[in-house]
């Protein structure tokens, strides 16, 4: 059996965001979610054909990333909770006006798609691709 081979590696700790900066992103995602991502994907109707449909999409930080989520409503009988809440992007702070992008994949885990890229970047890229839809 080959033996493991164990290197080291340079690995910098992460710049903290700091309190300011974290409320002037969470103003700038906030402000982006309400104009743009709810209009279009909360509706009034329920179109979904599996019975559950958005009815919020919020921001939330947690350590050095900013998670969108969109809060479903499941209206099927056999549904275990009426409502649940599901990933759709994560933005990572790298440093001033640097972020990685990433989606949640099917799988479970957090895919990034872009690296350092501003956050008006990372608008544009959840406004347009599909991965960081709801779905």
């Amino acid at each position: 059996m080959p033996k493991k081979v164990r290197g080291w590696y340079y690995n910098p700790p992460k710049q903290k965001v700091d309190k300011i900066a974290k409320e002037e992103i969470k103003k700038k995602c906030d402000k982006f979610i309400e104009s743009v991502l709810k209009p279009r994907f909360i509706s009034n109707e329920q179109s979904a054909l599996d019975g559950s449909y958005v009815i919020d999409i919020y921001s939330k930080w947690w350590k050095n990333f900013i998670y969108f989520y969109a809060k479903y409503q499941d209206t099927r009988p056999e549904a275990i909770e009426p409502t649940y809440d599901w990933k759709l992007a994560r933005i990572e702070y790298l440093k001033e006006n640097k972020y990685n992008l990433a989606y949640f994949r099917h799988t479970g885990k957090w895919w990034v798609i872009f690296y350092e890229i501003p956050l008006e970047e990372c608008f544009e890229a959840i406004e347009d691709m599909p991965h960081f839809h709801p779905y």
